[in-house]
């Protein structure tokens, strides 16, 4: 039996072609942190006799280590997660105690003091009208307390919102590409970019 030179040549061609696109996507994208290194998987023909008769190009594999990339994309999801709990405590928490002007507990503390001096002389019109603008000036800072905490937590759900319509986003955009991918597959291609 005859061995086809020029189609072990041709099917060398395709592999080396392969091999060549997969070697420059490494190159393309080796800042890329996110970047998973591509090989070529192929297969050698057997011909008549155990003598070669060329190889095949199976596709492009990605190297992935699955157990590592769960743990990588968890610490990533932990620390944005810890990240963005941080900045909202730290914003609720300088609405609960400011750096200047007065706080809730400062305000309760006169507040208390001023039913205290009320007790002690309740027929006092002057520690009578001390204790009134002690309640006047607690509302006023409890009121403000709680515009400031409504605006925090209406700024934290329009940001969670926010993400939510870019998941959904990417995911119908992921959905595309996957039937994309099926059509192409089904159409004969390999479907790797």
């Amino acid at each position: 039996m005859s061995v086809n030179l020029q189609s072990i040549g041709v099917s060398g061609i395709y592999a080396a072609e392969a091999e060549i696109a997969a070697t420059e996507s490494n190159i393309s994208n080796a800042s890329n942190p996110n970047y998973s290194v591509e090989s070529v998987n192929l297969e050698a023909n057997a011909g008549y006799g155990g003598i070669g008769n060329g190889v095949t190009v199976l596709g492009t594999v990605r190297a992935a280590a699955p157990y590592l990339t769960s743990q990588i994309n968890t610490s990533q999801s932990s620390d944005s997660y810890n990240q963005a709990f941080s900045l909202a405590t730290t914003d609720a928490q300088q609405a609960l105690a400011p750096s200047s002007g007065n706080d809730l507990s400062g305000s309760l503390q006169s507040l208390f003091n001023a039913f205290t001096n009320l007790s002690a002389s309740p027929s006092d019109a002057t520690v009578r009208s001390s204790a009134i603008a002690a309640i006047t000036q607690f509302a006023q800072t409890d009121q403000g307390l709680s515009s400031s905490l409504g605006t925090i937590a209406t700024s934290q759900l329009t940001q969670v919102s926010s993400l939510v319509s870019q998941i959904n986003d990417a995911s119908s955009q992921i959905a595309q590409l996957n039937e994309q991918i099926t059509s192409a597959q089904a159409g004969g291609q390999s479907g790797a970019a």
